[in-house]
């Protein structure tokens, strides 16, 4: 059984929308808010710390109203990115598992911004657990709860079991207090939940399907002589002047064929008598 436990929760830039691995951290939101509690069983107290960091890249006006944190706050109050790390894996390190609410979302975000900050992968090999996964185990519901519908359903089952603190939900600092109250509630009540406790994210790879041709809309014929691509119901090919035999019905006399010499690029270019009035190679008016 598992004696130490690492809580923690981010507010970002705004949803992960990449299925690319974590070294790809540009395409990954960034952290504002990290907070996070490392819990030991046996011991009473669990300190809470709690860290603003200022983001590079602008903040998604969706997430802005979700955590209400500005760049213009963030950059008052916003730590140093490598103090703030190194003291979070300093506490994860005495961890022998990570647990925030949505796993999934909470730990590649994290891994992608210590690759950002050049720590590479150190807690690859840290075990995972869900409050959210479980919850929804616990709850016996279709849906995932959301972490506050967790805590009032705890709530409802054990009254009073769990402190809730309605005027500042969304604050990093707010959800890892009440994801701590929901792991230990669901640890007493039902340590079958815990059973399963590896859950890694999956994270897929996107598979990269070879480019097919596309074929040219307009030249659509091609020679027999050399290659090219001509026009659908073009009569001779461009460049080298070869007739298409199957038009040879529309062609009163094949000696009427005849090259004319572009004054503009130096070319021949295939006429039949007078009728085409431009180079094939560079599309300037022929001089007859």
């Amino acid at each position: 059984m598992y004696s130490s436990f690492l809580i923690f929760d981010l507010e970002t830039t705004g949803l992960l929308k990449t299925n690319d691995s974590p070294e790809n951290y540009e395409s990954y939101p960034q952290i504002v808010q990290i907070s996070w509690s490392l819990l030991k069983m046996g011991y009473q107290n669990a300190e809470i710390k709690s860290f603003y960091l200022c983001p590079s890249c602008k903040i998604s006006p969706s997430a802005q109203q979700v955590h209400g944190l500005s760049k213009i706050y963030l950059k008052i109050h916003g730590s140093q990115p490598n103090e703030v790390f190194d003291e979070f894996l300093k506490d994860a390190s005495n961890a022998e598992v990570l647990i925030s609410h949505n796993i999934k979302f909470d730990f590649p975000v994290l891994e992608a911004e210590l690759y950002r900050w050049g720590y590479d992968r150190p807690l690859a090999r840290k075990n995972l657990w869900c409050t959210m996964e479980a919850g929804k185990k616990y709850w016996g519901y279709k849906k995932y709860p959301k972490l506050i519908e967790l805590a009032e359903f705890c709530n409802a089952i054990s009254k009073d079991s769990i402190q809730i603190n309605y005027s500042n939900l969304h604050n990093a600092q707010t959800d890892v207090d009440l994801a701590l109250q929901c792991f230990v509630f669901l640890m007493r009540d039902n340590s079958d939940l815990f059973k399963n406790i590896r859950i890694r994210y999956a994270k897929k790879q996107k598979k990269v399907l070879p480019q097919k041709s596309i074929e040219h809309p307009i030249m659509r014929k091609s020679c027999t002589q050399c290659n090219t691509l001509n026009d659908e119901d073009a009569t001779y090919c461009r460049i080298c002047g070869k007739f298409f035999t199957s038009y040879s019905a529309n062609i009163e006399c094949f000696d009427k064929f005849s090259y004319t010499p572009c004054l503009h690029c130096k070319k021949n270019t295939p006429t039949k008598e007078a009728e085409n009035k431009y180079c094939v190679n560079c599309g300037k008016i022929l001089d007859f």
